[in-house]
């Protein structure tokens, strides 16, 4: 089974099928909230074990996000996949524990462990499995309409750096396109059967001495057929 929708330079479009059948395959719940972490919060490799339980803000489901890398934080949307695994873990957390995840000190690295559970499940393992989660998380977030400021607010980056790292072409992108121009090419053709109906029909009820195939070849009928012919054909 390859989980991979399209490869461009070391960008993989991680589908949400494909994780969550990863996520399902788990059986330890902090491996799932991490992964979850990971593929629908587009947190980076180390921020999820930096999370405690202070960081989420249930009532107004928001979760803030600690970045090892760059001494700061930011705040993201509580999604509803995030909000369902990070409940799991609350509802499962030993009294006065403040960390989220405690299963691996702050630090740890999580690629190795990570690329045998993909295996587990039955995925190959694909390039840069961490990062390419969470360059899948933006590409969705781009997908899905939210303005580019808060794309990068909430996954933590710039929009050069996305531009050029992150938001790929994906597959979807050309499913998209072309359902479009099949429909199009339908219109085209339904458009073009009436107005060849409809000339016909003017031609025969014209009142003049002049046959009708005679008026079909009239300089003046060229150009008139020729101006609505172009316009029925898609224009770049």
């Amino acid at each position: 089974m390859v989980a991979l929708s399209q490869t461009n330079d070391r960008f993989v479009y991680i589908r949400k099928e494909t994780i969550d059948a990863i996520i399902k395959d788990v059986s330890c719940i902090e491996w799932k909230a991490i992964i979850t972490l990971w593929r629908y919060a587009g947190l980076r490799a180390q921020e999820p074990l930096h999370l405690t339980w202070d960081c989420v803000d249930w009532d107004n489901r928001k979760l803030t996000v600690i970045e090892p890398k760059n001494k700061r934080v930011r705040v993201i949307p509580l999604w509803p996949e995030v909000e369902a695994a990070l409940s799991v873990l609350f509802h499962t957390a030993k009294v006065g524990e403040p960390r989220i995840i405690t299963k691996y000190k702050i630090g740890q690295k999580l690629g190795t462990q990570f690329s045998r559970i993909i295996k587990r499940a039955g995925f190959e393992v694909w390039t840069k499995p961490i990062q390419n989660l969470r360059a899948s998380c933006q590409n969705d977030l781009e997908e899905a309409g939210y303005r580019m400021t808060a794309v990068c607010s909430w996954i933590g980056n710039s929009k050069p750096v996305a531009q050029k790292h992150y938001l790929k072409t994906t597959e979807a992108d050309f499913e998209k396109a072309l359902g479009s121009k099949v429909d199009l090419q339908i219109d085209r053709h339904d458009t073009e059967q009436v107005s060849t109906e409809n000339e016909t029909s003017q031609l025969n009820l014209k009142n003049t001495a002049m046959p009708v195939g005679a008026a079909a070849c009239d300089t003046t009928k060229i150009e008139k057929y020729a101006q609505q012919d172009s316009n029925l054909r898609p224009t770049d």
